[in-house]
């Protein structure tokens, strides 16, 4: 799949008028192109238009936001296999993981107990609080892929938009578009 800026979609795709997709992408668009069969394929970064009005699902595979205080820390922490100390803002509107030491954050992310592997456990752990603080702030993203019929005369047709809202931060988002691109052949959406 090539990358361009949204802006130059119809330019890359050959289209003789503007291309509007169905939601606003986030930074370049993912296109793969088939001349001869006139369908092309658009993956894009979007910002969720509805984003959950809970962030955790319901299914036990989240983890828990705890308050911390200063004398039940130790507790805390030692209940649990793994637990990350992450600052809230006053308002309860942020939540990030400390950037210096641990002793002046005021909660602890304990992931769920399924997660195996530290490493893996951190790794998943943090994504999952930059996830959920950028839910806090409304900026749910996800990923879109648009199938395009792409007429003789350069005109344009959508035959299908499947957006797939992943609860993600931007950076993880990104991410899920570079593993998704990555991951299709460059013929699958044209295979007959």
């Amino acid at each position: 799949m090539d990358h361009c800026p949204p802006e130059r979609l119809p330019e890359t795709l050959g289209l003789s008028e503007e291309f509007e997709t169905a939601y606003e992408p986030v930074g370049d668009v993912a296109v793969s192109h088939d001349a001869a069969t006139g369908r092309a394929e658009i993956r894009y970064v979007a910002l969720d238009p509805l984003p959950p009005r809970r962030f955790w699902p319901q299914d036990g595979s989240r983890g828990r936001l705890v308050p911390l205080r200063a004398r039940e820390a130790a507790t805390e922490a030692a209940g649990a296999p793994l637990a990350l100390p992450v600052r809230v803002s006053p308002d309860g509107a942020r939540i990030a993981l400390p950037t210096g030491g641990t002793r002046d954050g005021t909660h602890l992310y304990v992931p769920p107990p399924a997660q195996s592997g530290r490493h893996d456990l951190l790794d998943w752990s943090r994504r999952q609080v930059a996830a959920y603080d950028s839910w806090k702030r409304g900026e749910v993203y996800g990923i879109v892929r648009e199938m395009v019929l792409i007429g003789p005369g350069g005109e344009a047709e959508s035959l299908d938009v499947s957006p797939d809202w992943l609860r993600l931060d931007l950076d993880g988002a990104r991410e899920a578009l570079a593993d998704a691109v990555s991951a299709v052949p460059e013929t699958a959406p044209f295979r007959p």
